[in-house]
């Protein structure tokens, strides 16, 4: 089975951009942008208790929870 061909090659420049615009989030990843899709009913029940849990965890540390609304930047090394 062959690799799927790349239809665009996208610089981070041109993500920032098209996120700062959008009202749905992206990822970018080796550049291609992908579209992040939504959750189920069940999967949002679960993020929220475990979101919970870890805002328990971490109340009197240095630490924030956040929930997965939050756009990031995560910078890969490999």
């Amino acid at each position: 089975m062959f690799p799927g061909r790349r239809l665009h090659r996208y610089t981070y420049s041109d993500y920032v951009a098209l996120e700062q615009q959008s009202t749905t989030k992206h990822e970018f990843l080796d550049g291609e942008i992908y579209a992040m899709a939504g959750g189920s009913e069940e999967h949002s029940e679960l993020a929220a208790e475990i979101l919970r849990i870890l805002g328990n965890a971490v109340e009197n540390r240095p630490c924030r929870v956040h929930t997965s609304d939050l756009r990031i930047y995560v910078e890969f090394v490999g």
